[in-house]
């Protein structure tokens, strides 16, 4: 059955995102939940979440695609997210962008390796897009950091949801939001019943709602 967003395959439009943010390109794939565009030379992978309106763009119409990025048809998040793990993504996250390779893809969240955060978990509901890399594409010019990816994922104990990875957290120091308008520097005291509590360097406590925290990094012990 065909989706309503269908009918912009091939077509140049623009897509409106949740925070007056707008993407133009041309409309590859259109799933149940997800959509992809090609700008430029990128792909951009939507989850239909936070796209709030799809429309012609200025001297739209037919327009000439490449072949997606993942040499295939991925039209659902669940196969955006298998093909992601490995490879070296651009991740639009609240008001930041996040770059690094996946190492593992959790239930609802990422687990992504750069040399600053060697080991960044990426809440998914928060994810605005994903852009991956060419699968040759080295970002740093020392090349071994493919490989350190693989062995960071390795050791990592990793929890099977966002909020078990903040629990993990606890009595560690922590970023959280990296990078973001929002970012949190602190002491993870504890985390439960929907909140997480975090010490600051003069010792007092703030306390968050789990659901509005986008990512998190632990720096290693």
């Amino acid at each position: 059955m065909e989706t309503s967003l269908e009918k912009w395959i091939g077509k140049q439009v623009l897509a409106d995102m949740a925070g007056k943010r707008s993407i133009e390109g041309i409309v590859i794939e259109a799933g149940a939940d997800l959509l992809v565009m090609q700008d430029r030379e990128r792909f951009v992978y939507m989850p239909l979440a936070h796209v709030q309106r799809v429309r012609e763009s200025l001297g739209g119409g037919e327009a000439e695609a490449s072949a997606p990025a993942y040499g295939g048809e991925v039209a659902s998040m669940e196969g955006m997210l298998k093909a992601a793990e490995g490879r070296y993504v651009e991740l639009q996250v609240g008001g930041s962008v996040l770059e690094g390779f996946v190492t593992a893809v959790k239930p609802d969240y990422l687990q992504i390796y750069t040399p600053l955060y060697p080991g960044l978990s990426v809440a998914l509901k928060h994810l605005k897009w994903l852009v991956p890399y060419p699968m040759a594409y080295e970002p740093y010019p020392s090349a071994e950091v493919g490989a350190s990816a693989k062995d960071a994922a390795r050791r990592q104990r990793l929890a099977e949801s966002f909020r078990g990875q903040v629990k993990l957290a606890e009595g560690r120091l922590a970023l959280l939001n990296v990078g973001g308008p929002a970012e949190i520097v602190g002491m993870v005291r504890q985390a439960g019943g929907g909140m997480v509590e975090i010490g600051d360097a003069n010792g007092e406590s703030a306390y968050y709602l789990l659901d509005h925290l986008k990512s998190l990094y632990m720096p290693p012990l």
